[in-house]
């Protein structure tokens, strides 16, 4: 058992608010309890397909058949088309079995697929600048808690919902962007020294060390209040069981066909999903 005390702090998986709210087995705690110090850095993931499809909107993406390369049958590559299928009537058809994601990027350019499931904002950004600068993906959607401060002309997954049910089980998706590696407490810390972790988070972020050793680093910083991260920590699992339900329909695998053995890379590429 942890001190309560505020002498001990954790991490844990970004997908654990949501699998609690999706009871999934082994949650044996509360999340709600726990006492969120904040995340250092929330990046949107993106869904993106390849120029010569012409595919510019998600509302374009309703009205053909595309080829989505993904990895495994778990991750956001396969999550991300899967429920914009079942929920907003798109037609990505999911081609899993890829290493990681710099093998999508191989197959994107020599056309065996026409979009990759996901990657980070940030991923892209770094390891594709060239692709930005000419235009060569056009990114159909975000996934996060709000746009990215330079992809503003770009939807938020659950800014394509048609209704107020929709976007919720959007929003409980899109979640784990939020959370992504957070720092925590554990329950039963006095209110005034979780105040003080708290704020000693936010002055590290904002020293001037810190800040140096980042850029040196070229590590991306953008952080969220423990306060914010607290409150989309309990949005997520306070949710009715319609809700639930209705993600976990979403969810559901219809729409994947796995690559032939003959056609998997031998490596793995660069990540980012």
């Amino acid at each position: 058992m942890a001190p309560k005390d505020g002498s001990v702090v954790a991490t844990l998986s970004q997908t654990t608010p949501t699998d609690q709210a999706l009871d999934q087995p082994g949650i044996r705690f509360d999340v709600r309890k726990f006492n969120w110090i904040g995340n250092m850095v929330v990046v949107n993931n993106t869904l993106a397909v390849w120029h010569t499809t012409g595919v510019k909107t998600i509302d374009d993406a309703k009205r053909r058949e595309l080829a989505i390369g993904a990895t495994g049958a778990s991750s956001p590559s396969v999550l991300y088309p899967q429920v914009s299928n079942n929920l907003l009537g798109t037609r990505f058809k999911i081609i899993t079995g890829y290493p990681g994601g710099g093998d999508i990027n191989i197959a994107l350019e020599r056309g065996e697929v026409d979009g990759r499931g996901s990657n980070s904002w940030a991923s892209w950004k770094s390891t594709k600048a060239e692709w930005l600068h000419d235009n060569k993906i056009n990114i159909l959607f975000q996934v996060g808690p709000k746009r990215e401060s330079d992809l503003l002309d770009v939807p938020l997954w659950t800014e394509l919902a048609k209704t107020p049910e929709q976007k919720q089980v959007l929003e409980i998706l899109s979640g784990d962007v939020a959370v992504g590696r957070p720092i925590l407490a554990p329950p039963g810390v006095a209110a005034e020294r979780v105040k003080a972790l708290r704020d000693a988070f936010d002055a590290t972020l904002q020293a001037h060390d810190f800040k140096e050793a980042t850029y040196k680093q070229r590590m991306d910083i953008n952080p969220m209040s423990g306060e914010e991260l607290q409150r989309i920590v309990a949005k997520i699992v306070e949710v009715q069981p319609n809700i639930v339900a209705m993600v976990k329909d979403a969810m559901t695998i219809k729409d994947t066909k796995e690559l032939p053995a003959d056609k998997k890379p031998a490596g793995k590429g660069e990540g980012g999903e």
